[in-house]
């Protein structure tokens, strides 16, 4: 009997979202996502049979990759890779400034 393999929200998020929402630049995925509501994301997510939960996971992760590219496309754009750098961006259950902080040099920078 073959054993029925759980569907990952954050895997479909990777293979079925995300190169849409990747612009030639910050400009133009600023544009992309002016113009994607969650809507989108909600309807795909069931597309692909994804649970409540994980329709809600889509739409935060979402959030969390366009700050992450956004901030990465900046740093390139403005040619400071190696005076920055974003490795992940992610929800926090701190909330305030605590729940931000910004690395430089691998010290945090409120």
């Amino acid at each position: 009997m073959k054993k029925k393999v759980k569907i990952n929200a954050k895997d479909i998020f990777d293979k079925k979202f995300s190169k849409n929402l990747t612009g030639k630049s910050s400009e133009e995925t600023i544009d992309i996502f002016c113009n994607t509501d969650n809507n989108y994301f909600a309807n795909l997510a069931k597309k692909h049979k994804l649970e409540e939960r994980q329709i809600a996971s889509v739409v935060g992760f979402k959030d969390e990759f366009f700050v992450e590219l956004l901030i990465n496309q900046i740093i390139k754009e403005n040619k400071l890779e190696n005076r920055f750098y974003c490795k992940k961006v992610t929800a926090n259950q701190t909330s305030g400034l605590l729940s931000r902080s910004i690395k430089l040099n691998n010290a945090e920078k409120y």
